[in-house]
């Protein structure tokens, strides 16, 4: 008796996707309670995060279905004077957790950076997203408290 293997991967997503994008975003903006709405345009998404430059995205797809996407960007690490991958968003849907893919999504994206000569991949979870938390734990993900973020709206 043979069983189906299911596959994982992150497909880069196309500009003439960019709708199906930014659904994500809001979607996951509810997921995670976030506190101010998702204002990005279509438009912004093509050519902030669709054209390579700065930002790069991927949907993760399960077995031919769509089940969450990730977003970043390149940087250097100014100490190290290495690129690193920043990941500013990694988002499953909730009927694709506590499967698996999570640790698959993480597999994935070591792969994209090393492909992309970086040296280190690099998030930030909301101290309010317990159950990323978790699972960065469960990974064995180095936590850092070294740093506190700062922003200014321009």
């Amino acid at each position: 008796m043979s069983v189906a293997t299911k596959e994982l991967c992150l497909v880069p997503v196309q500009p003439d996707k960019a709708g199906l994008l930014k659904e994500l975003f809001v979607e996951m903006a509810k997921t995670i309670e976030l506190r101010h709405p998702v204002s990005a345009k279509e438009s912004d998404i093509r050519e902030n995060f669709l054209s390579g430059e700065p930002g790069l995205a991927w949907f993760i797809n399960f077995d031919g279905e769509i089940v969450g996407y990730v977003t970043g960007y390149t940087g250097i690490n100014s100490s190290r004077a290495q690129p690193i991958l920043f990941i500013d968003d990694i988002y499953l849907k909730e009927s694709a957790r506590r499967r698996g893919l999570g640790e698959k999504v993480i597999d994935e994206l070591k792969t994209i950076a090393k492909g992309l000569a970086c040296r280190e991949l690099r998030w930030q979870a909301l101290k309010t997203n317990v159950g990323a938390q978790r699972f960065y734990q469960k990974i064995r993900a180095d936590k850092s408290d070294a740093a506190i973020d700062y922003a200014i709206s321009l």
